[in-house]
């Protein structure tokens, strides 16, 4: 009965994690203190550097408007920053690394 009993718990466990399993979605994640924002038509971009000292540039982009305007705050302040973007993955060379289309952005104070 117990071997019958760990056999149903495993079987529903299992099943469980397979239905609640979904694809990982790409993403690029970085910390930067907001230094330029960047107009374009309708299209608004963040770039920043992760400390001060740094020689390389991070950017994201949105056309959300919400977005938008919460760029141009943390601009203003200079706030540090969490942009997450689309890219699959976040570049590894050139002083411009992209974290492409802004899913998120996370202002601290």
């Amino acid at each position: 009965m117990k071997k019958l009993m760990s056999l149903v718990l495993g079987t529903v466990v299992g099943a469980g994690m397979t239905l609640a399993s979904m694809p990982a979605e790409a993403s690029c994640v970085q910390f930067i203190y907001a230094e330029e924002a960047f107009t374009f038509n309708s299209s608004a971009t963040i770039r920043g550097r992760t400390t001060s000292s740094s020689t390389i540039f991070w950017q994201g982009s949105t056309t959300d408007p919400e977005m938008m305007n919460a760029i141009a705050a943390a601009v203003a302040q200079r706030n540090r920053v969490e942009i997450i973007g689309n890219a699959t993955s976040c570049a590894t060379t050139g002083t411009f690394r992209s974290v492409g289309t802004l899913t998120e952005m996370i202002i601290s104070p």
